[in-house]
């Protein structure tokens, strides 16, 4: 295999003046396999130059020897740098996934090549901190045959061997660090060593290798699995790790390629990333809500009402709002992110029926006369759009609005910013409405 080029970094429906090769053609197919529709269109630009455009999808792609970083659109302006987008693509995972992640993010950014770099480095060194403080131990049952008693005597067991007198058949309890953590631990560990570049991750991630030897090494390992897995008081300072180990397991995305080429996707939903960076950041700042929903609870992917039974009595059409705020039984704000672009210039601000028509649901079956449709705000709209959609005969008032993400979100004071806009527009809603 030849030297791998330095990473090219992107936006989603970038064009990128490339020449593929062949075994990048195949890792094409690979991921369009993979994600079951293209990341990379091939084409050309309007100078009639040959390349590939990014699709819809954001994260890091490998195609043999290149590295492609596609970051979201919504920080896409003319003056703005990769890595100050890169940044803020890594405050919103800071939040939505309650990673470790330092307070700088643009200097952590500029120290690797790309953000999924940025991730192995955090994820080696965390761990490497964490195990060399102590491992996660557990108590695990043991049955033996030893030349001394050790814990519980087998006489059942013992008699069955009546030739080896001198043996003891025994059971005992012993203090491991093979667990179903660490195991969780030790197989992202040795898919990240496959799959990092960077030589200072690598030897940190072959010196957590070393140390996790007495670990078995699963064949694989599954997100439904590590979400299963119990945090305790005794392996909680291991949860921010075993979140980021959540976030490399997903969609499968460090599971090594096979055949000649060397390829993998490592992918965000930046409709998921943007709902939860928005729950996560609502519940960290709880006593900064509006005075009107201070009594409230913040639930998230509201489930148990439908839209409408069949003949039989059966519920059909599920609905799941992304948020509410609720009081004893009382829906008194839902909220439903959209990471989509909205155009000022169009009479409806281009949001699309199926969505108004999703919001005029939800309020109809939660009792709920306050509605929030939340989209990122991209480089394309000049002024934050704030508007309000009444409901003739109705008491429900659809807002929406754009909530300021192109900041520079490693700077404290505009995290506060960020904050007092989307309190702001909570409270709107609420003075609108009265």
């Amino acid at each position: 295999m030849s030297a791998l080029l330095s990473p090219i970094t992107c936006f989603e429906y970038d064009f990128i003046p490339i020449e593929v090769t062949d075994r990048q053609l195949r890792s094409l197919d690979r991921l369009k396999q993979q994600a079951g529709q293209p990341v990379f269109v091939r084409g050309f630009n309007t100078k009639n130059q040959a390349g590939l455009k990014a699709t819809k999808f954001v994260g890091v792609f490998q195609l043999d020897d290149l590295t492609i970083q596609v970051l979201p659109k919504i920080y896409y302006a003319e003056h703005r740098k990769a890595e100050e987008a890169g940044a803020n693509l890594l405050f919103l995972l800071k939040y939505a996934a309650d990673l470790p992640l330092p307070t700088d993010l643009a200097a952590l950014q500029n120290q690797r090549s790309d953000f999924l770099e940025v991730l192995i480095g955090l994820f080696a060194t965390h761990l490497r901190s964490q195990w060399q403080q102590g491992a996660f131990r557990t108590y695990r049952s043991v049955e033996d045959v030893l030349p001394v008693l050790k814990g519980q005597w087998r006489l059942t067991a013992q008699l069955r061997r009546p030739a080896q007198p001198h043996q003891f058949a025994v059971t005992y309890d012993e203090f491991t660090a093979d667990n179903s953590l660490n195991r969780i631990f030790r197989y992202v560990v040795e898919r990240l060593w496959y799959l990092t570049r960077d030589r200072q991750n690598r030897r940190i991630l072959g010196d957590l290798k070393l140390w996790m030897e007495e670990v078995t090494l699963l064949p694989s390992v599954t997100l439904a699995e590590t979400l299963a897995l119990p945090i305790t008081r005794l392996n909680q300072r291991f949860e921010p790790l075993l979140n980021l180990a959540r976030l490399f397991l997903a969609q499968q995305s460090i599971q090594p390629s096979t055949g000649d080429c060397r390829t993998y996707g490592f992918t965000f939903d930046m409709n998921r990333l943007f709902e939860q960076f928005v729950t996560n950041l609502l519940k960290r700042r709880r006593g900064d809500w509006p005075e009107h929903l201070q009594d409230c609870e913040i639930r998230s992917q509201v489930s148990g009402r439908y839209l409408a039974q069949r003949s039989d009595g059966s519920n059909v059409f599920q609905l799941k709002p992304d948020l509410a705020f609720v009081a004893d039984g009382d829906y008194r704000l839902i909220i439903d992110t959209k990471y989509k672009r909205l155009n000022q210039a169009d009479r409806k601000l281009g949001v699309s029926q199926a969505d108004m028509y999703q919001m005029c649901a939800y309020a109809q079956r939660f009792r709920c006369d306050r509605i929030l449709l939340l989209y990122p705000q991209t480089s394309e709209i000049s002024v934050p759009i704030r508007e309000f959609f009444r409901v003739p005969g109705t008491e429900v008032e659809i807002q929406v609005a754009t909530l300021n993400l192109q900041r520079d979100l490693h700077e404290r004071s505009q995290q506060e910013q960020l904050f007092i806009e989307l309190q702001w527009i909570l409270g709107a809603n609420y003075e609108y409405a009265n």
